[in-house]
């Protein structure tokens, strides 16, 4: 019985401690002049990742324009990642090769739980206008039976729509 009383304790413990590292937190800025009228065609260049996993590298971007597309906001272009044996072109120089009103990058930190960062530049000032980012602790993957795709798509998911709600 007493052994019993034990092991219940311990995984209402487990539980516990789980439970606080599956606080999911967004968070998002709004220029509060931005020039959203002005914005109707924005690229999307290729996300960077904490760990380099070209693979998925292109699923988080695929994913994200995807998404940002479905909203109807913008005309959406991915921009291919740049040669990298070359200087790296300006927010200016891609945006004016690609015929772009704004673009958005992103970043994805996955070794502590997941975090996704996605940012909205005003090409020729190199301002952000909006940025959003999207946490989910590392007691989430630990009790979720989502994979990683699933994490970084409801991310995704959580930072378009508040990006909506910023344009609105």
């Amino acid at each position: 019985m007493v052994r019993m009383q034990k092991s219940f304790a311990l995984f209402a413990l487990a539980v516990v401690v789980g439970a606080a590292g599956c606080a999911s937190k967004m968070t998002s800025y709004s220029k509060s002049d931005a020039p959203w009228r002005s914005i109707q065609k924005v690229g999307v260049l290729p996300f960077s990742l904490a760990l380099d996993n070209s693979t998925r590298q292109q699923l988080v971007t695929q994913l994200f324009t995807e998404q940002l597309r479905k909203t109807g906001l913008f005309e959406v272009v991915e921009i291919p990642q740049p040669n990298p044996a070359l200087v790296p072109p300006t927010l200016q120089e891609i945006a004016k090769k690609y015929e772009v009103d704004g673009l958005f990058t992103g970043s994805v930190d996955d070794s502590q739980g997941t975090i996704v960062h996605i940012q909205l530049h005003d090409p020729a000032t190199e301002e952000i206008l909006w940025s959003g980012t999207y946490s989910m602790g590392v007691g989430s993957e630990f009790f979720s039976l989502h994979t990683q795709e699933q994490h970084f798509q409801r991310s995704i998911q959580k930072i378009v729509s508040e990006l909506s709600r910023s344009k609105a």
